[in-house]
């Protein structure tokens, strides 16, 4: 609860007209945190509170509110952000898995696990598939590598597109792995995503706090 030492103050400043209104606003802000520790405003910048308050008479728990509306604003772009993030890139993983199990279906059939001189050139039979698998490790999941990633290559990085049998099965392998890759950093986002949301919880339940507070001071 925010005690009366800055409740008082309240109504009886213009931040403009104090001398040195960064060294006002941070004072405003220290003062809060004193007497709201837990409070999300923690170690968050005051100065765009400040510039939004240009030319405008605010009271330091108006500025309070300014900087908690301006706090949930930035965390709700960043969620919205990472979830729009982490659906696009879940699709496209699930494309890649779905591609691969046509590369797989169309070139299985070409090799010979007895023959491993028996090979299948992927790139040629199943063209369209690895295109597209190229086109989505690259502009969706951010891998500049695209498809060298999953498929064989010499120490000089030219990629074996010729693969018999066992390297077929070698590179289902690799498409298995390098998909639970993207999952673990997906997973990652997704925790991320649930801290935020916790977070703007917090700061709308800090921001109803404040303003039942101000109602209350102003109703005396």
């Amino acid at each position: 609860m925010i005690t009366s030492s800055l409740l008082n103050e309240s109504h009886y400043h213009d931040i403009n007209s104090i001398n040195g209104s960064s060294e006002y606003s941070n004072k405003v802000l220290e003062k809060y945190l004193d007497q709201k520790p837990n409070s999300v405003l923690d170690g968050v910048d005051a100065q765009p509170a400040v510039r939004e308050t240009k030319n405008i008479m605010r009271d330091p728990l108006t500025m309070i509110d300014i900087m908690l509306t301006g706090y949930i604003k930035s965390r709700m772009n960043k969620a919205d952000s990472i979830a729009a993030e982490i659906s696009e890139k879940s699709k496209a993983v699930a494309e890649i898995n779905r591609l691969w199990g046509k590369v797989m279906s169309i070139n299985l059939n070409k090799v010979d696990p007895a023959d491993s001189k028996k090979v299948t050139d992927i790139m040629d039979f199943s063209n369209k598939e690895m295109d597209e698998i190229n086109h989505l490790i690259i502009n969706v999941l951010g891998e500049p590598k695209g498809i060298a990633v999953i498929l064989p290559s010499s120490s000089h990085g030219v990629i074996f597109t010729f693969v018999n049998y066992e390297q077929l099965q070698s590179i289902n392998a690799t498409v298995t792995a390098f998909s639970d890759t993207i999952q673990v950093d997906l997973d990652s986002s997704q925790h991320e995503f649930k801290n935020l949301m916790t977070a703007i919880t917090s700061a709308q339940e800090e921001i109803r706090d404040l303003r039942r507070i101000v109602i209350s001071f102003t109703d005396r």
